[in-house]
């Protein structure tokens, strides 16, 4: 509970001190081990609001967002990998016809 109340910003830590809310809830992370087990009800909130984030992070809705995101950024990626392609096709043809004029100016010499 500790470490997930700090990770999803439910529980603040200053130095060695835990707070919930305007409630200190102790010096130490055994001190805050006691007091959230000697206050159910301070540490069921606490584990409420835990696993609300868990579902938050885990909603299907986020997983198709990142889905489409991904996607866009791949076919973003691709983009100018094709832009690329066609400069390489053009520099190739533009390179071609010089050799061939190249090759007529020296025949004609």
């Amino acid at each position: 509970i500790v470490d997930y109340g700090i990770k999803f910003d439910i529980i603040d830590k200053a130095g060695t001190w835990f707070s919930y809310g305007d409630i200190k809830i102790g010096q130490g992370r055994e001190k805050v081990k006691k007091f959230l087990k000697s206050n159910p009800k301070i540490a069921d909130e606490i584990t409420q609001k835990i696993l609300k984030k868990f579902e938050e992070i885990n909603k299907p809705e986020d997983d198709e967002e990142k889905n489409e995101e991904e996607k866009v950024k791949q076919e973003e990626q691709n983009q100018p990998v094709e832009n690329n392609k066609e400069e390489t096709k053009k520099t190739e043809e533009k390179t071609e016809t010089k050799t061939k004029t190249e090759t007529k100016t020296r025949t004609k010499k």
